[in-house]
């Protein structure tokens, strides 16, 4: 009897030291018809992490999930609407924040953070079928945000073995389409649109690079490719159509790019070393290059 009696404490005690070893926390408040919301901290090895999530309206889903040694972190979800959707995972690391906001209908937003430190996640939905997405793995003191008001819109970013960077989008309107991609360390990044249509994609490689678009129209596109150190560009464009494409490689340009019309096109390549480009473009059906 003795012998049981050991076995039985031995088990409830390993069974309260493992419970106890989490010291995870969720809230949830739901008002309305139809809501989901899921929290999902159970692996043994996340502790001290924290989960929020706030539905007021019909058919919103939000699902939490702090998995493997995820520790200190947070997730933070709030919803008013209809049939908005939100996901937030944070897998293996320590310090991290996940924040989703939307108001509206058909919202999509997802955050996901896995092997991280620190990082930051953001994104923030005002207005109707949204998508907004950012996934931060493999880096530390990532800031990562996607700020979307309007209808259609889609907005990623993408921090792959980062420290340091930041990614910013901002998209006021309706169907524009921002992507930014960020490999490497103090890289920055800022894209913002406001009109119908328009696109941005935005990758940075290794350090020290700025990016700067700014679209106020309909349909313009701006394609940025940075590869190097201290490189930086800024593209601005006023107007409909309008087409720019920016290459930095190496180390130390600076290239500006300003489109104000229609339908204008510009080209601007470095591949050497401290070049500076200036282009501005005024009209409609101009064309330019820059080879450097």
């Amino acid at each position: 009897m003795k012998k049981f009696s050991s076995i039985a404490v031995a088990l409830l005690s390993a069974v309260s030291a493992a419970s106890f070893a989490e010291i995870n926390t969720t809230t949830q408040l739901q008002i309305g018809v139809g809501n989901k919301a899921t929290s999902d901290q159970q692996s043994v090895d996340a502790w001290y992490n924290y989960v929020e999530q706030t539905q007021f309206g019909s058919f919103n889903k939000a699902n939490a999930l702090q998995h493997g040694s995820e520790s200190f972190s947070t997730i933070e979800q709030t919803q008013f609407g209809a049939y908005n959707k939100a996901n937030s995972l944070q897998e293996n690391g320590l310090y991290n924040h996940a924040d989703i906001y939307q108001v509206g209908a058909g919202n999509k937003a997802d955050t996901t953070q896995m092997f991280t430190v620190g990082n930051h996640a953001i994104v923030k939905q005002d207005g109707e079928y949204n998508k907004g997405s950012v996934y931060q793995s493999w880096g530390e003191y990532n800031v990562g945000k996607v700020n979307q008001h309007g209808t259609g819109n889609r907005g990623q970013v993408n921090q792959y073995f980062s420290v340091w960077s930041v990614g910013i989008v901002e998209q006021y309107g309706y169907g524009n389409r921002a992507k930014t991609n960020q490999w490497g360390y103090g890289l920055s990044s800022l894209t913002l649109q406001v009109g119908a249509g328009n696109k941005a994609n935005v990758d940075q490689y290794v350090a020290d690079n700025d990016s700067l678009v700014m679209q106020f129209g309909e349909y313009n596109k701006a394609n940025v490719l940075q590869f190097g150190e201290d490189l930086s560009q800024v593209t601005l464009q006023i107007g409909a159509g309008n087409k720019a494409n920016t290459l930095q490689e190496i180390y130390g340009h600076k290239a500006f790019t300003t489109q104000i019309g229609e339908y204008n096109l510009h080209n601007t390549v470095q591949l050497g070393i401290s070049d500076t480009a200036i282009a501005v473009q005024v009209g409609v059906y101009n064309v330019g290059n820059i080879i450097q």
